[in-house]
């Protein structure tokens, strides 16, 4: 809309000064309103056709939505699978074991993630853009210190904190 009226006063604009130089003062003005009129119905024209080829052009652009991470989503939960090592996979071993996570959401500034696991939960916990996390366990109502460590691209902590600051994921609520 900016844009359209931009374009509308800078016609308007161009539309008197023409280039040509009037030598006769004594015009009628009752002539030069038609003109007048004609020169903002083609600027109002022009600024519509504008308007809408930069519409199309917009609606023609694809929206490149980022593709979630995780493999599977059941019941709030999201599962993340790692790569198989080399060494598992010379054990004969295919497919890893999927870690489920649930996003608590921003809290105190924090995407939060938690995984439960034998009664024992870890939370992973980052700000924005999620380089580095802080990693807790606790057991009922003994939690260990924090520990920093850098979530490297690639990693299930990347691709989780990625998932979380990209919208991929809903908040946890219990089913």
């Amino acid at each position: 809309m900016r844009f359209g009226l931009l374009v509308l006063l800078l016609g308007c604009g161009l539309a008197g000064c023409s280039g040509k130089e009037s030598t006769t003062s004594s015009a009628a003005p009752a002539s030069t309103a038609p003109a007048n009129n004609t020169a903002h119905e083609q600027v109002g024209s022009q600024t519509l056709a504008e308007e809408r080829s930069l519409d199309q052009i917009a609606a023609a652009e694809p929206v490149t939505v980022p593709r979630h991470h995780y493999v599977i989503e059941e019941n709030g939960e999201y599962g993340y699978e790692p790569s198989v090592s080399q060494t598992q996979r010379q054990n004969g071993q295919v497919a890893a074991d999927i870690s489920m996570v649930r996003y608590r959401g921003v809290i105190k500034g924090y995407h939060t993630l938690t995984s439960t696991k034998n009664r024992i939960t870890t939370t992973l916990r980052c700000k924005d853009p999620c380089e580095f996390a802080k990693i807790s366990n606790s057991v009922g109502n003994i939690t260990s210190d924090p520990e920093t460590m850098r979530l490297a691209q690639g990693s299930l902590g990347w691709a989780m904190t990625q998932d979380a600051m990209n919208g991929q994921l809903q908040v946890y609520r219990k089913p």
